[in-house]
Formats: C-alpha cells, structure tokens, sequence
C-alpha cells in the first residue's frame, strides 16, 4: 500500500489532513480527513488534538493485516503402538481395520470456504490419503519447526478436488506425558483422549507457493480412565479426528506505511500528555 499525507490550511485557520492511500480499502481509494478532524491553528501554530488524532487514525489504515487462519478437519482410523502411529488403508469402507505402514485413507470432514484448499477445489467428504508415523522416520521435536520435513514426500493428499496441494509434515511436537512421546493425555467423563500436535506446511505443486500449519490429532478411549490403562493395552486400534490451523504470513509494511504509523504513534503520545497536563 502507497499512502500520501498533505497539510492545508482553510482561510478561517483550520488546519486539516489529507490522506491518500492506492490500496482498495473499506473506504475506497482516498480518504479525506479534513472536514472532521481539522483543528484550529492557535498558541504559534501549535496542532490541536483533533489534527494528532488525525494521524492517529492514519497509522490504523497503514498497520500491516494480520496472520489469516483457515481450518481443515479430518477422519480416519489408526492403530496406536508404542513407538508407531499406522492409519489405517480401508477406511472409510470396510468394518474391518486394515494398518499401513506406508499411506492410510482418510475422510476431509471441514473446509472453511473461501481459504486457499477450498479455493483449490477441497470439499468436505472427498477422500485423501495420510502417511504413517514411527519414532524411526518422524522422531519427535522439542520446538516448532516449519521447514525442514521429515520425507521428501508428502504427509496428507487429496484424493480428487485440491489434489495439487500437498501437506508436508515438518514437526512431530513433544507432549506433556513423557520426554520423547509426542501424546497429551487427558481425561475426560467418557473416557481418556490423547492427542497430539504437528507442525508443516501446505505446498501447492502447480505454483510453489507454501503455507504453515499447525494441527492437533485427538482420539477419545471410550471407557479407558487413566494413561497406564491405555499404554498396558497398546496395540490399540481406534477413530480419530484432526484440526488444522493454517496461516498465512502477514503483510510487510512497506516504507511510507511505517512513517505513518510512526506518526500516528506520536500522536497518540501526545494526546495523552496535553490530557495529563490538562488534568494536572
């Protein structure tokens, strides 16, 4: 975004501000500012608040957008161990469970519209494929990591809609039950829930574009009250619901937007000391 600042002064003395920005905006492309927020030039040509609240209102127009969140929910069935994770490669059509050491099935639950996998065509109830994890090939990390993934191939895929975005899986996060074990264990009145988190980003094949992510992988043992209880029967095979949470970076503001907010900054500060004067 390009913004420019002009002063004028109206014949009677009021000093006003003219803001004029080149994005879209919710206001269109300008913005004037004189007629509401003039403010009499007195004392030696001192600005008045009104004029410094001006600026004020400048640098919320030119602070940078924020990180954007868009979420993706999915079902499958794992079998749990104690040092794997393998989903399973029928599911959602057999009643019998059958584990995969390579790539299981899995079922997209929830796509917000509008965000980057909908966009690219996913649609709640088509299918895709997961790849299953073992302390082997996806040690668990002690820190967020969005870089570096485990496999040069990916984590999720899309079976039809969305099939050139691909999610890579970059972090394997510690959980709060044991040093090295990435599962949080949480007891609810139905039953124990374990989770755990990932880290990765979304890679789409036909640009390069990438988009972190960060996901939670929870499955509720329906009558299992405690952690020991659930490790003693390990293998165990069971559903599982995952969330994610992806975001995009945000924007970087360029020079004439950062002068701005600066400005409004200031103003700000001084609005605050003439009060505080005022008061005293």
């Amino acid at each position: 975004m390009s913004v420019s600042l002009a002063l004028g002064r109206e014949p009677q003395g009021y000093l006003y501000l003219v803001m004029t920005s080149h994005e879209n905006s919710l206001y269109g492309g300008q913005m004037h500012l004189s007629k509401l927020i003039g403010a009499k030039a007195s004392n030696g040509g001192r600005i008045g608040n009104r004029f410094l609240l001006a600026l004020a209102i400048g640098a919320i127009a030119a602070a940078p957008s924020f990180a954007s969140t868009i979420d993706l929910g999915i079902n499958g069935d794992a079998e749990v161990g104690a040092n794997f994770i393998l989903f399973a490669s029928d599911y959602p059509h057999d009643t019998t469970f059958a584990p995969a050491s390579g790539y299981g099935n899995i079922v997209v639950t929830q796509v917000q519209p509008g965000n980057i996998l909908s966009n690219a065509g996913v649609t709640a109830g088509e299918g895709g494929s997961i790849m299953s994890l073992s302390s082997a090939t996806t040690p668990v990390k002690s820190n967020p990591d969005f870089t570096n993934p485990y496999s040069p191939f990916p984590f999720i895929t899309f079976a039809s809609g969305g099939s050139n975005e691909q999610l890579y899986l970059t972090a394997l996060l510690q959980g709060d039950f044991a040093p090295g074990t990435p599962f949080t264990f949480t007891n609810t009145p139905n039953g124990l829930v374990a989770s755990f988190n990932v880290d990765g980003y979304i890679l789409d094949i036909s640009s390069g574009a990438k988009t972190n992510y960060t996901g939670t992988f929870s499955a509720t043992f329906n009558g299992v009250m405690s952690s020991a209880d659930l490790l003693a029967a390990l293998p165990v095979q069971t559903p599982f619901s995952a969330t994610f949470t992806l975001t995009t970076a945000p924007s970087v503001p360029e020079p004439g937007s950062l002068m701005l907010m600066g400005a409004g900054l200031l103003s700000l500060g001084f609005i605050g000391r003439r009060r505080f004067a005022q008061k005293g």
